[in-house]
């Protein structure tokens, strides 16, 4: 088993390295499809847990020998990102399971969206707007698109006045 963790979360490194065992029976279900997603709460923060379905076996082959997985790149493209300037969700670790040197089950885990609609809002919206010259419905369809896409737990708010802006759900 292959683990990184982001320095700024090596307290929770006990933790993380018991997810592939613990996984079924803790936090709460947030999406399940190809991939599972749960979110869970240690030490008072909120954590998204992404588990990676076990990729087939031409995959399995690519990514023990040719390229990351799925879970190391959402690992490591935030941090490019937030090195750039760039505001996006924290990335905690990801972790890679292996059997006979072949890629299993692959775990990402990273903050809660709580902030991500704090960015969208802030940063990637307007832009959107700058990009599509004002369009509202090229705003909307695309954001719409990405949120479907990503089975993030979050809105498009369309107040008629203003510019499109996102929630939570539960909010």
């Amino acid at each position: 088993m292959k683990i990184m963790i982001n320095p700024k979360y090596e307290y929770l490194r006990e933790y993380v390295e018991r997810i592939p065992k613990d996984f079924e029976t803790i936090g709460t279900v947030i999406h399940s499809g190809r991939n599972l997603i749960k979110m869970i709460t240690v030490d008072g923060l909120d954590i998204n847990v992404k588990r990676y379905t076990i990729p087939p076996l031409i995959n399995r082959i690519a990514y023990a020998f040719f390229r990351p997985s799925k879970g190391k790149r959402a690992f490591v493209y935030p941090e490019k990102l937030l090195e750039k300037g760039f505001e996006t969700p924290c990335p905690i670790a990801y972790i890679e399971e292996t059997k006979m040197g072949l890629i299993g089950h692959s775990y990402f885990m990273k903050k809660t969206e709580k902030d991500l609609c704090n960015i969208l809002n802030n940063n990637i919206i307007p832009l959107l707007y700058e990009y599509f010259y004002d369009n509202r419905k090229k705003v909307a369809k695309l954001l719409k698109d990405a949120i479907d896409k990503s089975g993030a737990q979050i809105e498009i708010v369309d107040e008629k006045v203003g510019r499109l802006r996102v929630k939570d759900k539960v909010e």
